[in-house]
């Protein structure tokens, strides 16, 4: 374009015309980036809570399980306050240790569901018979001598609640199991396959 006093007004005009665009269009461009920045945030934030409710909600569980299954191992391994317990509340904390481990499934990873599996398997001997309760699988012997050494009458009904063998690696499973699970409730993850497959599961 020749540089000609009309092409110079031309040329000013469109200066102009875009210092005006544009002078218009940064309210509506900072608007929209305030937009997106903001659901970003409430978006980043919306996660950050439902992470933190998560630690939460674990943490409040293995409270529950966690002393259920001290008590479980104290007794079977004769260590600790084993003699405060006796065989039958020794079979309630199995019990609602399970209640409470599968009502939260989707909280534990495979790895704890394992671990959960050999614990429990070390410290029970399940499916005795029908309407028959799970045995503890270790010996009577230590628990008749501290109700001795205690004054306390030992019933003999108790002798059943016993296989009269205990798994040696006893320890080794619990401690897994208790490694497992922190490392879980460290984590703000969930199984969601676990949680497809209880929603679609059929009322008992």
């Amino acid at each position: 374009m020749p540089l000609t006093p009309e092409n110079l007004e031309i040329a000013k005009y469109r200066l102009e015309w875009w210092k005006l665009a544009v002078a218009a269009l940064t309210p509506i461009g900072i608007a929209v980036l305030t937009y997106f920045v903001s659901s970003s945030l409430n978006e980043r934030e919306s996660v950050l809570r439902k992470s933190e409710q998560i630690l939460s909600e674990k943490q409040k569980t293995y409270s529950k399980l966690g002393e259920n299954l001290n008590i479980i191992y104290v007794y079977v391994a004769d260590v600790g306050d084993f003699r405060q317990y006796t065989p039958s509340q020794v079979v309630d904390k199995k019990r609602n240790a399970d209640r409470t481990f599968f009502m939260y499934r989707p909280y534990w990873s495979r790895e704890t569901l394992g671990r959960y599996t050999e614990f429990m398997d070390s410290a029970f001997e399940m499916y005795t018979g029908v309407g028959k309760n799970a045995r503890i699988r270790t010996n009577a012997r230590e628990k008749k001598a501290a109700y001795a050494l205690d004054n306390k009458p030992w019933q003999s009904d108790w002798d059943d609640s016993f296989t009269g063998q205990s798994d040696p690696n006893i320890k080794d499973r619990y401690d897994a199991l208790v490694s497992a699970f922190l490392n879980d409730i460290a984590t703000s993850t969930i199984s969601t396959a676990e949680l497809t497959k209880q929603s679609s599961a059929p009322a008992p």
